[in-house]
């Protein structure tokens, strides 16, 4: 029997497991490519899982229920990948806070010599590189077929939203 009880349950539960198995393997040793063992941490395995829980109990009830428990999944996590890039990258403002924090308040001059603009652009190639968006040949950063798709969806998305390219 199908109720959206256990429609919720059954998709905050899935999610939560995710998120658990997702934690666990970046502890023992983080992927190279975030996004896509996120992608298949989140999406693919959940949703093997839940065709093959059809599978053993086929009926209408149950691919509905299925097709909610899917749907509810995917929502949540879909939110997550999306949002992951912005909890791992280096934030100045948090940077900023933690090294006030350590030091009990601190001169602005002496914050501004704990950082440089380097070290925000590195971590960047790294992230770029790992996530095989761009490649490094020669000493030259260029995208790969996947940065160029991506770069051309984020620019079509903002033309969407009316935001203006503010790039250099």
């Amino acid at each position: 029997e199908m109720s959206y009880s256990s429609v919720l349950l059954t998709g905050f539960s899935t999610f939560a497991a995710s998120l658990t198995l997702h934690i666990l393997i970046w502890r023992l040793s983080r992927p190279r490519n975030d996004i896509r063992a996120l992608f298949m941490i989140f999406i693919a395995a959940p949703v093997l899982v839940f065709a093959g829980i059809f599978a053993m109990q086929p009926g209408l009830i149950q691919l509905v229920h299925w097709i909610a428990v899917t749907l509810l999944h995917i929502a949540l996590s879909s939110a997550y990948i999306q949002t992951y890039p912005t909890a791992q990258a280096i934030s100045p403002s948090l940077e900023i806070m933690i090294l006030v924090a350590r030091n009990g308040g601190l001169p602005a001059e002496e914050i501004e010599k704990h950082f440089t603009d380097g070290k925000l652009v590195l971590s960047r190639f790294d992230d770029l590189l790992n996530a095989g968006l761009a490649e490094e040949t020669d000493g030259k950063i260029s995208l790969t077929s996947s940065g160029k798709r991506f770069i051309r969806s984020v620019v079509l998305y903002r033309k969407l939203l009316g935001v203006e390219y503010q790039g250099g």
